[in-house]
């Protein structure tokens, strides 16, 4: 190097070998890639799960997160894998319906990623994937006239409801301790006092959604590490067999294997 000469650089990191490369079948074209809530300069890398809209040529990150350290019920942090896209929202652990609410990011060490989180409903394994979510309301049909003052409301089956929480019919709030799903042609919920009738025909739903429902769900995977900038285009990869998934930058739950089906092979 010539004296008094300073070279600044950015070292490129060499990515891993993810899958049998010659299996892959790309997409011919481009799509626009969404950046809305991408941390700019920064890079999807390859075999990043990606939801693809094909009417509009436009491709969407799916925020999942691998946790890397188990958790214990009731903790209020969660330490991940370091290169996610993780951010302040809603996450869940889908297989299970754990909701996770990340309140804060740190990313100041090594090894990890520490998320700080509201109260865990329950454990969360090492190795398991976090996804971000929506929730959703839950609502179920009244099928039977309910008084003013009942403390029971009959429903239809198949509403999603099965423990305490509140409802709404738009105008009143309906506070449900128990739900009996012995019956196979209704379900019943426990109800505090109603302080309105209710109609057969009615459809109450829940004050605050619980449901938890992905963001996006992967229908392809990256192709080729792809910098995350305006105007930036991402070539998609449409097959490719023997993925080394514990490898993989982002990882994928078992909705998105599902969603990708066997074009994909996991190993």
């Amino acid at each position: 190097m010539a004296a008094g000469v300073i070279y600044e650089t950015d070292p490129f990191e060499v990515e891993r070998e993810l899958y049998a490369v010659d299996s892959g079948y790309r997409s011919q074209g481009g799509f626009n890639l969404d950046t809305v809530g991408l941390p700019e300069k920064k890079f999807v890398p390859v075999l990043c799960p990606l939801q693809i809209d094909y009417a509009n040529r436009k491709a969407y990150v799916v925020n999942n997160l691998k946790v890397v350290e188990a958790a214990a019920a009731a903790a209020t942090s969660i330490k991940i894998a370091k290169g996610s896209f993780a951010k302040v929202g809603t996450f869940a652990l889908l297989s299970a319906g754990i909701v996770v609410i990340v309140s804060a990011v740190d990313a100041s060490e090594e090894a990890y990623d520490e998320l700080t989180v509201s109260a865990l409903s329950a454990a969360i394994a090492k190795g398991a994937v976090l996804s971000e979510v929506t929730l959703e309301k839950l609502a179920a049909k009244v099928i039977a006239n309910a008084a003013a003052e009942a403390t029971s409301v009959k429903i239809a089956k198949g509403s999603g409801i099965t423990g305490a929480c509140t409802l709404s019919d738009g105008t009143n709030d309906i506070t449900v301790s128990a739900v009996d799903t012995s019956r196979a042609d209704y379900d019943t919920l426990t109800v505090a006092a109603l302080t309105a009738a209710l109609t057969a025909g009615d459809v109450i739903e829940e004050k605050t959604g619980s449901s938890p429902k992905a963001i996006h769900t992967a229908t392809a995977l990256n192709y080729a590490r792809t910098k995350i900038e305006a105007g930036a285009t991402i070539t998609a990869l449409y097959r490719a067999y023997e993925i080394k998934e514990a490898d993989l930058y982002i990882p994928v739950t078992e909705a998105d294997k599902a969603s990708l089906t066997s074009r994909f092979m996991f190993e």
